[in-house]
């Protein structure tokens, strides 16, 4: 079977292209590489996971709703506790709601979403 190395790249739809791309800029600390009419292009320095912003023209200006047919929530991996609590202190300090951390025997959860309601977490394995 052919196999894949990694992921490549995110694009979310958003409504407001420069909310959203500020947004992703100061609260997860993303670089602006670019872009055009419609479409930003944001880079997570450390691991290298490109973020398109893409603003449709024919978009029905509706929040995302996860119960909808597509993307349910997309998570990002912490090390541990330890960086999910700074992440925590970190969205406090920007007016970002979030849920508490929550451990499950699967991991550990802190919830949040963007402008546009899109789901995010910062997930921890189980143990760390």
């Amino acid at each position: 079977m052919p196999t894949f190395s990694g992921v490549s790249h995110v694009v979310l739809t958003v409504r407001d292209l420069e909310t959203s791309t500020r947004w992703y800029r100061d609260v997860l600390g993303l670089t602006s590489t670019g872009g055009h009419p419609g479409v930003s292009f944001l880079l997570h320095p450390e691991s290298k996971l490109l973020f398109v912003l893409v603003q449709h023209e024919r978009s029905d200006g509706k929040p995302f709703d996860e119960t909808r047919v597509g993307l349910d929530h997309l998570a990002f991996l912490v090390s541990g506790r330890a960086e999910l609590e700074a992440w925590k202190r970190t969205f406090e300090e920007r007016g970002v709601t979030h849920s508490p951390i929550a451990t499950e025997s699967y991991g550990q959860v802190l919830v949040f979403r963007d402008p546009d309601n899109i789901q995010l977490e910062f997930f921890a394995n189980p143990g760390t």
